[in-house]
């Protein structure tokens, strides 16, 4: 350790070249400002349509999932913005690599969340049995682990001149790249099994629109994120410490692979209304199957109407008969004479008086 790094303090620049090299304030702050407006649309579409299914009683938390990764991509772009204004500040180089690394975990949540509903939609025996559900869960709960394995790298990085310990940073960096490129490229495989394996029964549809929108957006989206994720572990590989910069490290190669792509999909899920489409009935995970909430709310209106025989046969409460200048009155059991001049034969029922069924709306009809 030379005597200038000793009395260096942490945290410490890292001596790797970094994908979109030193960013300057006449490129890069234009740009990120650009990105900035546009995660922040991306952010606001899905609060808004996040907190009106939450009025309507209808939850999809994979919608407040994709704000959180577009403010993800917004913060990131404003510490570029301010990196670019302090080139020399470790500290902004630390929390500008924090946030570059953290924000693809959440599409790739989402898009493996939507590849799964497929499959069990196409594959229920498969797609519900044991051992798929526990690999799921891993997967899960390794992709939730390499969050904090990511930060804590970077951070660890950032604080230690141990050539050894960064290494072994390094080492876990390339895993956790390794692993998202992974996963990121696993719904097209998972999408292929529900399609080519023989059906043992038809396909459950759930949600709004067809299955085929459905499988375009996820085939779309994990093709552009595994380009994406697979590039960035690629350079990855290819920067060890004290090398210089190459043309994989180009301020467009950074822009493209971090936030075009990325922007694409968000943009894809959040206008082609994923909310709608991605819905599945509630309790579907204890019945493992889509089918059967329709049968559910059937029997229950028809409690709530008194059964059918009720909601069937009106019951007549009143009926007036005219006879030579006098009228019968039959109200339930008794019968009376009057003399009222009105002629009129009249009938009401409970059945009349019943509000009619509220309009289905076209963007929220299995929930309006």
């Amino acid at each position: 350790m030379s005597q200038e790094a000793g009395n260096m303090s942490p945290p410490y620049a890292d001596d790797s070249p970094q994908l979109g090299g030193s960013p300057s304030t006449s490129v890069d702050v234009p740009l990120s400002a650009v990105f900035i407006a546009l995660f922040l649309v991306s952010a606001g579409s899905n609060l808004f349509l996040f907190r009106r299914n939450m009025g309507r009683g209808y939850k999809f938390l994979l919608s407040f999932v994709l704000v959180v990764f577009s403010m993800s991509r917004v913060f990131a772009n404003a510490m570029r913005i301010v990196l670019s204004a302090f080139p020399d500040n470790n500290g902004i180089a630390l929390a500008a690599g924090i946030f570059n690394n953290a924000g693809p975990l959440f599409l790739f949540l989402v898009n493996l969340l939507f590849a799964q509903r497929i499959l069990r939609a196409h594959q229920p025996r498969l797609g519900w049995s044991m051992p798929v559900r526990m690999a799921f869960r891993f997967l899960y709960v390794m992709l939730s682990a390499c969050l904090p394995l990511a930060i804590l790298s970077v951070v660890w990085t950032a604080h230690t001149l141990d050539h050894g310990i960064r290494d072994r940073m390094r080492d876990i960096q390339l895993f956790v790249q390794t692993f998202l490129s992974i996963l990121s490229f696993l719904p097209l495989p998972l999408v292929a099994a529900a399609l080519l394996l023989p059906r043992e029964a038809p396909v459950e549809e759930f949600g709004e629109g067809s299955m085929t929108t459905k499988i375009i957006l996820v085939v779309g989206a994990s093709t552009l994120l595994s380009f994406g994720a697979s590039y960035r572990a690629a350079v990855f590989y290819m920067s060890p410490p004290g090398s210089g910069l190459r043309w994989i490290h180009s301020r467009a190669s950074y822009y493209c692979f971090f936030f075009v792509l990325e922007l694409l999909v968000v943009y894809a899920f959040t206008f082609s209304r994923v909310d709608l489409r991605f819905h599945v009935p509630n309790g579907s995970s204890q019945r493992k199957s889509y089918l059967v909430e329709v049968e559910e709310e059937e029997e229950s209106e028809e409690k709530k109407l008194g059964g059918s025989a009720r909601s069937e046969s009106p019951e007549v409460v009143g009926l007036e008969v005219k006879i030579d200048e006098s009228v019968l009155k039959i109200d339930g059991s008794e019968l009376r004479a009057d003399t009222s001049p009105s002629l009129s034969t009249t009938a009401t029922s409970d059945s009349a008086s019943s509000k009619p069924a509220p309009k289905l709306n076209p963007w929220f009809g299995a929930i309006a």
